[in-house]
């Protein structure tokens, strides 16, 4: 009954918005009486809308009025009430950006078009309508100067707070409907002009002349044809504000199209410099020169303006300071192992800080650059360069003198503030793991020179998916207690195996999963990456709206052939986990979409997945037996899998599956977007048609439209916490 009523609330709230207005205008005219002459000089009144129904304090019109405020109760003010009833429990949905019920769908028509914190709005345009077109007929017909003035006073009312709270999430919408009402003002004013000409033209000899001294009209038709031509005006602007949105979206795509880079299509970010460059990429070329190359075409084409790299801006080393660094708005370094022996980097940064450029530090991984040996270096900065690069040696003391004492405080200031903010630049991720990484990085530089990032330009689900900062960052911290709970790193080993048994027990009742169906089943070893999997569900959750299930436990497997794909999280005791390793066996027999993500740090080693998969001799601890009592991995195996499973044959589709299947990686610890791209790489990897949908009801979910409709910044992050199952 229930989805029954819900699935005919959106049309039922369509015909009732369309038709309110035209009802409550007949309705109200129950009041409207026109008095004529009886017998010369006594006036009876009639009903407007039946001449047959006298007015004069009759049963037949008395009647009536009691069905008018009947039907008064029922539409102008019954359907505002009912929509302001329909919105008001959903209000904690909209101001706390949660998932999406079947009410706030049914309920969109109300809503969509509005920021979280204005879902009220249509139903206050609503009310102002059938003030204008009902309530204020309830004014005597005979003065229609005050029914005028109020509707001007209401119209101006709804003008001004349209205006001053802009509560659309499209700015089209906002221009469309404060032009609509000043419209409505000039035609309430117009009106208000004619009504005196025509009474004070007609009320006596010559008064004409006067009216017409007095309002500057010849006759009230000019006053029609000036509230016409500004009506037609009106249109016409709103025509041509309408075509410039058109043509401004056109050329949005066309700018795209050009700075798009290769396979990906960057989000886009306005950086004014306030010097020439938006920043100067300081790099070894021996180490980094590819990487530079990338971040230099990358960054100019997300900022829109000048990037610094010397093989493309310089041919000149001694101009390197003057030319670059001083008219950059940040300094980029990329650390990679040797960066800091040569002599023009280590000049780059000190120079820098003098002109108090800031300076940010993107390790590029895999190249060997570590802060602690950096600091070491630092502190035998003479020693090692007299070894390594003797010539960098003299040219750093030509430049800065014998004592070296700046730049080593400088290089030791460099690297103390970044260390906490580094961010991590791999080049063999893909694509939107690269998006999310060069985001990093300009929101890096924007937060060292103050300035407040609003990415144009993303797709629908990277916007979705990074946008959602506040419940994302929710989830980090939640990562971050449990991290200092359980100890540093993914695979950090436990005192005694009998606590991580009985850990994983506790954990799995405590994570009973309540879902029937999920779309996404999270395949994990509870003792290595349980924390991590409710994290990753979380943000599977927030990007869905809808549930996902984590595995690991001994029945978990039984809601795999009900999920649409199946997520496996790859750490050091997966392959002689028995529970992860069955349902990673019932998901290939579904044919689900097989995404494996790969955790940094989580110590999985494909080069020995075959050895580890030998169901012949694999040994694996089984938690519900005695401390120190060891089972073959396919005893464990056999009791799970059906009878007729040949295990030899399970161990190779196993090992076959994961060693083909391009893994995604995933640093928990790593920022919001970072964890944006993986969530948008896991669903880019399920079923279009299950994306499809998951979008869609996404693009109608709160959390979409406070997103989509953000102007400016956001103010201070609402007390929401992740929906994880801590």
């Amino acid at each position: 009954m229930v989805s029954a009523l819900l699935h005919w609330l959106p049309a039922s709230l369509l015909l009732g918005f369309c038709f309110t207005p035209n009802v409550s205008s007949y309705i109200f005219r129950t009041w409207h009486c026109k008095s004529f002459a009886h017998d010369g000089y006594e006036e009876h009144s009639f009903l407007a809308l039946d001449l047959s129904v006298r007015c004069d304090d009759s049963d037949a019109h008395r009647e009536i009025i009691g069905v008018a405020w009947v039907m008064i109760v029922i539409w102008p003010v019954g359907m505002v009430l009912g929509c302001l009833g329909l919105l008001l429990p959903l209000r904690f949905v909209f101001l706390e950006e949660a998932a999406p019920t079947p009410l706030l769908r049914a309920t969109a028509f109300l809503h969509r078009d509005y920021k979280p914190s204005y879902f009220w709005w249509e139903v206050a345009s609503l009310a102002q309508r059938t003030i204008l077109t009902g309530w204020l007929l309830l004014i005597d017909s005979d003065l229609k100067f005050v029914r005028l003035l109020a509707a001007l006073i209401v119209t101006v009312f709804f003008l001004v707070a349209l205006l001053v709270v802009n509560p659309y999430l499209r700015l089209f919408d906002y221009g469309m409907a404060a032009g609509c009402q000043i419209l409505f003002v000039c035609i309430f004013i117009m009106g208000i002009v004619v009504q005196p000409f025509e009474d004070v033209s007609s009320d006596f000899a010559g008064s004409l002349a006067l009216a017409q001294r007095t309002f500057s009209l010849t006759s009230a038709d000019d006053a029609v044809v000036i509230m016409i031509v500004a009506a037609f005006l009106m249109i016409v602007l709103l025509a041509a504000t309408l075509a410039a949105n058109i043509y401004i979206h056109l050329m949005q795509a066309r700018l795209r199209k050009k700075w798009s880079v290769g396979t990906m299509d960057p989000p886009s970010f306005k950086w004014r410099p306030q010097g020439l460059y938006a920043c100067f990429l300081s790099h070894y070329k021996m180490e980094a020169a590819s990487e530079a190359r990338y971040m230099h075409d990358v960054l100019r084409k997300m900022l829109r303006c000048p990037i610094f790299l010397d093989s493309s801006t310089l041919s000149d080393l001694r101009k390197l300071v003057d030319e670059g660094v001083q008219k950059s708005d940040v300094v980029v370094l990329l650390a990679t192992e040797d960066v800091l022996i040569r002599p023009w980097c280590l000049i780059e940064l000190v120079e820098a800080a003098r002109a108090r450029k800031p300076i940010v530090v993107v390790n590029v991984v895999n190249r060997g650059f570590s802060f602690h040996k950096s600091r070491q270096l630092v502190i035998e900065l003479e020693q090692e360069m007299a070894i390594r690069n003797s010539s960098g040696l003299d040219l750093l003391r030509k430049h800065f003198g014998p004592n070296l004492d700046e730049l080593k405080t400088t290089i030791m200031g460099v690297l103390d503030a970044n260390e906490s903010t580094v961010v991590h630049f791999d080049s063999h991720v893909g694509d939107n793991a690269m998006i999310g990484v060069m985001k990093d990085v300009v929101e890096r530089m924007a937060a060292a020179t103050n300035r407040n990032v609003r990415w144009d330009g993303e797709r629908e689900g990277s916007v979705r998916l990074a946008l959602s900062a506040q419940k994302r960052n929710s989830s980090r911290k939640q990562l971050s207690r449990l991290c200092s709970r359980t100890g540093r790193g993914l695979t950090s080993e436990r005192q005694s195996r009998g606590e991580s048994s009985a850990r994983s027990a506790a954990d799995a009742d405590a994570d009973g999963v309540a879902n029937e169906e999920s779309s996404i089943f999270v395949c994990c070893s509870r003792p290595d990456a349980l924390n991590h999997a409710r994290v990753l569900r979380s943000e599977l959750e927030i990007s869905m709206a809808r549930g996902c299930a984590i595995g690991g436990a001994r029945d978990t497997h039984q809601l795999i052939p009900k999920s649409e794909a199946f997520v496996v999280m790859l750490t050091k005791n997966l392959l002689s986990d028995p529970n992860a390793l069955l349902e990673i066996w019932t998901a290939l027999s579904n044919k689900l979409p097989f995404i494996p993500v790969n955790i940094t740090g989580g110590g999985f080693d494909f080069s020995t997945s075959a050895q580890l998969l030998d169901m012949s001799r694999t040994c694996v601890h089984d938690a519900e037996k005695p401390s120190g009592t060891h089972v073959t991995l396919q005893d464990a195996l056999k009791q799970q899998l059906p009878a007729d499973a040949d295990l030899m044959s399970v161990g190779q589709i196993l090992h076959s599956s994961l060693k083909s299947i391009i893994a995604i990686a995933w640093t928990p610890v790593g920022s919001p977007n970072h964890m944006a791209a993986v969530v948008e790489d896991i669903l880019s990897r399920c079923p279009k048609k299950k994306r499809a949908e998951s979008d869609k009801k996404w693009t109608k979910s709160p959390l979409w439209k406070s997103m989509k409709g953000r102007e400016g910044e956001p103010g201070p992050a609402p007390n929401t916490t992740s929906s994880m199952n801590v």
